[in-house]
């Protein structure tokens, strides 16, 4: 019987570590993660413009103020944006239209924190002019929430065709301002 009590409480202390490790992992914003998510979609279809009055909701510096951000790469204002309407809780986000600043690149989707600043990762689709990849949704690690506010970012990328949350940070425009759109599951 002693050797089976040990065993158990061996057992609980392992998992009580895990759990805390979890936890801790898991509460820390993307921005202090060392660690990288990934997901590299292979098959994409070309994206066309659907509802041109849509292209009033783009991101521009002038409409996002909210928050300034520093990165590796400076876009002109009006060389890119997203447009990402309300749509229904899902493993996926459609994406309405989208001004691709440059060549090869993300698209990725945020949870934020109640401060509208940008939280955890849901997933990524990769686009690049070369190989014509243009996605029109974004496939997700785990399902939105009816009522839940996400953001879509693009950021640019590398040829490794890998996405690293470290590595590939964010396009800024000119003055700070990502290039981004958020929406409500439904």
């Amino acid at each position: 019987m002693d050797e089976q009590k040990q065993k158990t409480v061996v057992a609980f202390v392992v998992g009580l570590l895990i759990g805390g490790l979890l936890v801790w992992i898991f509460s820390i914003t993307p921005d202090n993660k060392k660690s990288s998510d990934t997901k590299n979609t292979s098959e994409f279809t070309e994206n066309t413009d659907e509802n041109a009055s849509d292209t009033n909701k783009a991101t521009s510096s002038e409409e996002k103020k909210d928050e300034v951000i520093s990165t590796g790469i400076v876009v002109e204002n009006g060389s890119g944006s997203i447009v990402v309407e309300d749509q229904s809780a899902g493993l996926s986000v459609a994406i309405a239209s989208v001004l691709m600043p440059v060549s090869n690149g993300w698209i990725v989707v945020h949870e934020i924190n109640d401060d509208g600043t940008l939280s955890n990762i849901l997933g990524a689709a990769r686009f690049s002019e070369s190989e014509d990849l243009m996605p029109k949704s974004v496939e997700l690690l785990r399902t939105t929430k009816a009522g839940a506010t996400y953001k879509v970012v693009i950021y640019g990328g590398n040829e490794d065709r890998m996405f690293d949350k470290v590595a590939d940070m964010p396009i800024t425009m000119t003055g700070g301002y990502r290039i981004e759109d958020s929406f409500v599951a439904k």
